[in-house]
């Protein structure tokens, strides 16, 4: 059986991605902070409580953790509504502890065995596409561009030695942050909220199993 260790996993499209991996008969591993795990997870996988903000996170995790076939960063900070010019600079570090650099310790920690089983590695980038992110949300979407940027490195340096990195993009999803947003937000977001968390987890997946890569490995 195949083991895949899931960051964010109790989040909206963590948890679901878990549901996926566990209906194709994956063993999972999950990571969560402050939000509990479904129960109905629980039941049927290993979870375990972390701060991704906290720089020596991974060095904290039980080993196990690494032994993994896939690694999933699901992880996100909630996003909150600024303009940038009011924000304090201490949003950006945050996003960036949870996102980007979270990701990388992770791959760090998890590359050994990633190199040797040919794995797959899945970076979850933002859900609103450019066109379509609402005002306000430049900590969270740096990150994620971040997250981009780390995913085409890793694709630069493993490329040939069997480990697939597919970065997803799904289009806006319905999301308890949704309900987070100026109402003026919401609205301008209405039209291209399309997705549930179930469905593009499933999107998520199909693409990161499928016999022949999308192009560049992104799901955009």
């Amino acid at each position: 059986m195949k083991t895949a260790l899931v960051s964010g996993a109790a989040g909206a499209l963590g948890t679901e991605i878990c549901r996926g991996l566990l209906a194709r008969g994956w063993s999972v591993l999950g990571l969560h902070h402050a939000t509990p795990p479904p129960r109905d997870l629980t039941e049927k996988m290993r979870f375990h409580q972390a701060d991704l903000g906290d720089e020596n996170f991974a060095e904290q995790l039980p080993e196990e953790f690494f032994a993994v076939d896939a690694l999933f960063h699901c992880a996100s900070p909630r996003p909150d509504v600024a303009i940038t010019h009011k924000r304090d600079l201490g949003d950006f570090d945050r996003h960036w502890r949870i996102g980007a650099r979270a990701a990388a310790a992770l791959y760090r920690k998890a590359a050994p065995q990633l190199l040797r089983r040919r794995g797959l590695v899945v970076l979850v980038l933002t859900s609103y596409t450019l066109e379509e992110a609402p005002k306000g949300l430049a900590p969270y979407l740096v990150q994620k561009h971040a997250l981009l940027g780390l995913g085409l490195a890793l694709r630069q340096e493993i490329q040939g030695r069997g480990v697939r990195v597919v970065c997803a993009s799904p289009r806006a999803m319905d999301t308890p942050f949704l309900g987070d947003l100026p109402a003026a937000a919401r609205a301008a977001l209405a039209a291209s909220v399309t997705l549930t968390a179930a469905r593009a987890a499933e999107a998520i997946l199909a693409t990161a199993f499928a016999t022949a890569d999308p192009p560049d490995n992104l799901l955009i």
